[in-house]
Order: structure tokens, then C-alpha cells, then sequence
């Protein structure tokens, strides 16, 4: 119990009775104090009790569901009327537990994503919070943009282009340095865009290829 103890102290400790002000030149505000969060900038303790907090969200969820950070996928394979009414219970199921601790989930930044090969998207209707979600052909998940026709296209389109920019700035700024600087900061700043999670996308078609390899060509 004394351990247990002298846990929870520390924590108080690092979570109670703190304050904050905003320092601008050689004025400042009046101090604040912080009634919620965690400083910022921990690398250790701030995260671990992020965990801990949103540890029970996958409690009564029927659907399958992923966490990343402060990321949350709800996915489920859509066989009957039966499969989205579980699915519509456990988007309230994540509500109720927001609300339970305090934390609002965003609906206008929250999607719904069909992945089917038909050329007819189902009519469907979510809501959260009483707010219905957007439905939407693509969306951006962990740097990948993932298409409801499972095609890679529109993630090549916006890795390539991505890439381009910074390769435009990249010849900007190194123009006259040797060749092996030029290398380095290709290899550094532009080529990880084109590889990034390069496994889960990895591609087959030769119109998907052409625009990653155009950079490449460019850049040699």
C-alpha cells in the first residue's frame, strides 16, 4: 500500500495545483491556474497517463477498433441491417464514454468511410452526438490516404505532390553545394515522403508508379 501511496502522490504532485502565464518580451499575463491536462512536453509520464485514461474506451464495443495516439478507427465488416444498427450502438457507446470522461469527440472531423469495389455506394447514415457524419470517398489515417474503392491513386497523387514541393525547395537551396549534400537532402527531406508505410501501399499499377518515379527523375 505504501508503494500504491507514493505513486499517487507523485502524480498529484505532477497533475495539482499548477499554474501558467504568458510571457511576451519583457511583459506577462496574470498567472492561471490549470484544471486540466498534463504539462506539456513530457516524453514519459504525460503519455502513460494518457494511456491509462483512455484505457476502457474499447469497453462495450462490439466493432473491431484501433487506437493510435489520440486516433480511433471503429470498422466493422457490413453483412445485413443487423451489422450497421451494432455499428451505429457502438459509435454511441464511444459517445457515452466521452462524456462519462469528459473528453467531446469532434463530429465534424469524425467520417464515414465505405470500402467496397461497387461502383454504388451504399446509402448509410451515422450519427454522433445527434450530428450525422460525413460520408467521404477518401480519408488521411496515420499519413496514408485510404480510398473507399481500396485504389492507391489519390495517395499517390498527394505523396507525389507533397514530395515535388519539397524537392522544388530542396534545388532552391542547394544548388550550389556539392553533389553529395544534394544526395543528403534528398535522401533526408523528400525521398521518406515517397516511402512512408510503403509496405500497406506498396504499388502494382503502372499509372500509380509514373508520378512517385517522376519526382525520383527529377531529382536525379
Amino acid at each position: 500500500m505504501a508503494f500504491v501511496e507514493t505513486y499517487l502522490k507523485s502524480f498529484s504532485s505532477f497533475l495539482l495545483n499548477r499554474n501558467q502565464r504568458v510571457l511576451l518580451n519583457s511583459s506577462s499575463s496574470s498567472w492561471n491556474s490549470v484544471a486540466s491536462g498534463v504539462p506539456q512536453g513530457t516524453t514519459m509520464l504525460g503519455p502513460l497517463l494518457f494511456l491509462l485514461y483512455i484505457n476502457d474506451i474499447t469497453h462495450n464495443i462490439q466493432s473491431s477498433i484501433r487506437l493510435f495516439s489520440d486516433d480511433c478507427i471503429l470498422y466493422r465488416h457490413i453483412k445485413s441491417g443487423n451489422d450497421r444498427t451494432v455499428l451505429q450502438q457502438d459509435i454511441h457507446a464511444l459517445s457515452l464514454w466521452a462524456n462519462t470522461w469528459l473528453i467531446r469527440f469532434n463530429s465534424s472531423k469524425c467520417y464515414i468511410l465505405c470500402m467496397n469495389r461497387s461502383k454504388v455506394k451504399p446509402a448509410v447514415n451515422y450519427f454522433l452526438d445527434g450530428q450525422p457524419l460525413s460520408l467521404v470517398d477518401s480519408h488521411t489515417y496515420l499519413g496514408i490516404t485510404i480510398s473507399s474503392d481500396l485504389h492507391w491513386q489519390n495517395h499517390t497523387s498527394s505523396i507525389s505532390a507533397k514530395a515535388s514541393r519539397i524537392l522544388n525547395f530542396v534545388r532552391h537551396n542547394v544548388y550550389g553545394c556539392s553533389a553529395e549534400a544534394k544526395a543528403t537532402a534528398y535522401t533526408t527531406l523528400v525521398r521518406p515522403h515517397l516511402e512512408f508505410s510503403s509496405a500497406a501501399w506498396d504499388l502494382h499499377l503502372a499509372k500509380d508508379v509514373h508520378q512517385p518515379e517522376c519526382v525520383q527523375r527529377r531529382a536525379a
